[in-house]
């Protein structure tokens, strides 16, 4: 089962707020791939320890995540939706409506 590292207060995962260094997955195959991509994030940025945590996947999305209530750029009607969900993908923003 794959496994999510998530800042703990934001729930924004680390690929997400990391996105400076470089391309990073959104999940890791094993617990221990996790745990090194944390360690490896916080010796180049010491201000983060502390901040991140290791989450299962499914149980991220389904109950640890954040949502969010964003109005959509066309027809102005409210939905949610996670914090970590892509530009592309969110209605409330121009390149979801010119792809």
């Amino acid at each position: 089962m794959p496994y999510v590292v998530y800042h703990t207060e934001t729930t924004k995962r680390l690929d997400r707020v990391l996105s400076r260094f470089g391309q990073m997955p959104e999940s890791y195959a094993t617990m221990g791939a996790a745990k090194a991509a944390l360690t490896r994030a916080e010796k180049k940025d010491d201000s983060m320890k502390g901040e991140f945590s290791i989450a299962e996947f499914s149980v991220f999305y389904c109950e640890i995540e954040k949502q969010v209530t964003k109005t959509a750029l066309f027809g102005g009607h409210e939905f949610t939706q996670g914090v970590n969900t892509p530009n592309y993908c969110d209605p409330s923003t121009e390149t979801y409506w010119s792809m």
